[in-house]
């Protein structure tokens, strides 16, 4: 037989890491071989055999926060290109937030954005609903199959009484909180005070709010966090919980220098809160690694400290700012970006190389460095707050469901994808 994809060379996941051979047939994982087996032969073929253990295949990265806008804010980013630009950073499947233009918090919209992403996205995508006012609704949303959960925000926080916490649990479906708490917060701020507008307590307070009323009721989990006492206070309930690169690499100092490039919600804290949550990081406390990619247009970005939009565009560049936190640490790799979102998410098929699971790959160089260059992110948008940052590992190839969607490579349609070391 002749597989779709198949490939050679070494691999990670919870069995450690080895060289062998993966084949995919019809999206699904066929044969796993911990050991490399030439004579399994491939439509497309990867092979990797003489490579030294610097480029290795994860199962692939998800990335559970991701704005891909479209529609009203089609000048902010599209699906092609938001899906194209995580392509470019290895994430194989994502989960989109519900503030769009219109929001997706109706069985109309979300069903009409899921015939949308089917047509259009470059890889995988689940959504996490808007709360709707109406408790009927919100059952029906829950049945829709790409929904992950409810996205509850500051503004929408009342909205938690309308949710079938019953169903949700049933379904294993998750309640991701937006951790700001709204008594304690202001809208109205810019890089240079953001810390008395969006205090740190707000995060923390926010974690107890949502716990007090509804933990061990259904699966939580808090995104984005800026902190350790974050961090602290959602395990102290059973909850999960990511942070993402910016919250590792930059801080309320470096915001007052790259002004509205930084902008973001919830802020950028202080050095040593920052110091403190990327030894966390290190030390493998955390679930998950987000990029919250939140992009917006060039000048929505460079108006006035007040009017300036906050979100930071990261999503290609997400693995990548990992390793800078993390280096080579191929077992926390795996467990920020695959299997512990997949466990998250209730995905039973997903993180692992495993015979029946989906065929979704993520290979990575940690032998090849790259700086960061707006002109070359394939996000619509064509600037970073990560500019002139030196990543110590990049995105080899990246296949979902056995479809090789992104390669460094010009050859990617060739019959066979030789990638040297």
């Amino acid at each position: 037989m002749k597989y779709d994809l198949v490939y050679h060379g070494p691999l990670y996941d919870f069995n450690g890491l080895r060289k062998g051979t993966i084949a995919i047939k019809n999206s699904k994982i066929v044969i796993v071989r911990n050991n490399v087996d030439q004579s399994i032969k491939g439509e497309k073929t990867i092979s990797m055999i003489h490579a030294n253990n610097d480029v290795v295949a994860f199962p692939g990265f998800i990335d559970m926060h991701v704005h891909l806008r479209d529609y009203k804010q089609k000048y902010k980013e599209t699906i092609e290109t938001g899906t194209s630009a995580l392509a470019r950073g290895g994430i194989t499947l994502a989960c989109e937030m519900p503030n769009t233009v219109p929001p997706l918090n109706t069985v109309e919209t979300i069903t009409k954005r899921i015939e949308e992403l089917s047509k259009r996205s470059m890889i995988e995508i689940l959504i996490f609903a808007g709360p709707n006012n109406d408790p009927g609704e919100n059952s029906l949303i829950i049945d829709l199959k790409k929904v992950a959960g409810f996205k509850i925000y500051p503004f929408n926080i009342h909205l938690l009484k309308t949710l079938p916490f019953r169903k949700l649990r049933q379904k294993n479906k998750l309640i991701v909180l937006h951790p700001e708490e709204p008594s304690m917060m202001s809208s109205y701020y810019t890089v240079y005070d953001a810390n008395d507008a969006r205090p740190l307590e707000s995060e923390i307070w926010a974690v107890r709010h949502i716990g007090d009323v509804i933990a061990n009721h259904v699966k939580i989990h808090i995104t984005h966090i800026t902190s350790f006492s974050t961090l602290l206070e959602a395990r102290r309930y059973g909850f999960t919980s990511d942070t993402c690169p910016h919250y590792l690499l930059l801080n309320s100092k470096i915001a007052s220098i790259k002004y509205c490039l930084a902008k973001v919600l919830p802020p950028l804290r202080g050095p040593r809160v920052n110091i403190f949550l990327k030894m966390a990081v290190q030390d493998g406390l955390i679930d998950a690694i987000t990029s919250d990619h939140a992009p917006h247009s060039i000048i929505e970005k460079i108006g006035s400290p007040h009017a300036c939009r906050p979100g930071i565009n990261a999503g290609e560049l997400t693995s990548g700012l990992l390793c800078l936190v993390i280096g080579s640490n191929y077992d926390l790799l795996y467990r920020y970006m695959s299997f512990n979102p997949a466990q998250i998410l209730g995905l039973k098929n997903y993180g692992a190389f495993v015979p029946g699971y989906v065929g979704n790959i993520t290979i990575l160089d940690f032998s090849r460095t790259y700086w960061v260059r707006p002109s070359e992110l394939h996000s619509l948008n064509k600037y970073s707050v990560y500019e002139g940052f030196h990543l110590p590992c990049d995105v080899v190839a990246t296949i979902v469901r056995g479809r090789i969607i992104y390669s460094s490579q010009d050859s990617c349609e060739a019959e066979t994808l030789w990638i040297s070391p």
